[in-house]
């Protein structure tokens, strides 16, 4: 048997085979290194879990969530040094810089981490939005002026002490934010590098090769 299967070949497996006598060797080879964080996306993976626990392994359900918990935490660690290295190399006056990828991934494992989304309300009707998002405009349109009750707002519908993962179009505008809130007491503030749209292509097209939307990442239309 190969000594570790990936989550969704697991699954596949668990599934096909049911009745199997061997379930219980296949159960201990499961590489949970995605386990949890790839869970609200990934139905076989809580497929696994029920057939586990129908099948009297409860001792084997525990242990997967416990590998599976101790590699997102480890994971989750390696993002957010990853994070404070970017800070540093640039200079940053806040925590640091993520990707698109690993802003997603904070936003799943990291407790409290909320996505501040600061571009302007035609941006997110016309190009698109990220689901449960907090919105605030950085700045307005038409005109894109800046929004002077920003701060007042943030400070309003965020705790200060709350992981701010923030989001604008190419990550220009939530670089600019992301020092005024860390400026104000904000302690956990992240730039989520490339922005939804991202850089253009050669067509002179944004969200084709970089940014949330080209990484495959949820949105959805205004």
């Amino acid at each position: 048997m190969t000594q570790s299967l990936s989550i969704k070949h697991a699954s596949y497996n668990l599934m096909l085979y049911p009745l199997c006598h061997k379930r219980d060797e296949l159960l201990m080879h499961i590489d949970c290194s995605f386990l949890v964080r790839s869970a609200p996306h990934d139905a076989p993976i809580l497929c696994i879990m029920k057939r586990v626990v129908r099948w009297g392994f409860g001792s084997y359900a525990e242990t997967l969530f416990k590998t599976g918990k101790e590699s997102v935490m480890s994971h989750r660690a390696e993002i957010l040094q990853r994070a404070h290295d970017r800070a540093v190399e640039s200079g940053l006056s806040y925590s640091g810089a993520v990707t698109p990828e690993d802003a997603w991934e904070l936003l799943q494992t990291l407790p409290g981490a909320r996505l501040l989304d600061v571009r302007s309300s035609a941006e997110l009707q016309l190009v698109g939005a990220v689901p449960n998002a907090l919105c605030i405009e950085w700045k307005t349109w038409p005109g894109m002026l800046p929004n002077p009750h920003f701060l007042a707002q943030a400070e309003h519908q965020l705790d200060k002490e709350d992981a701010v993962l923030i989001l604008c179009r190419t990550g220009v505008r939530s670089d600019e934010a992301a020092r005024m809130l860390a400026a104000h007491g904000f302690s956990s503030v992240y730039n989520v590098l490339e922005g939804f749209e991202g850089e253009r292509d050669s067509l002179g097209h944004r969200g084709q090769l970089t940014g949330w939307k080209a990484r495959d990442l949820p949105w959805q239309q205004g």
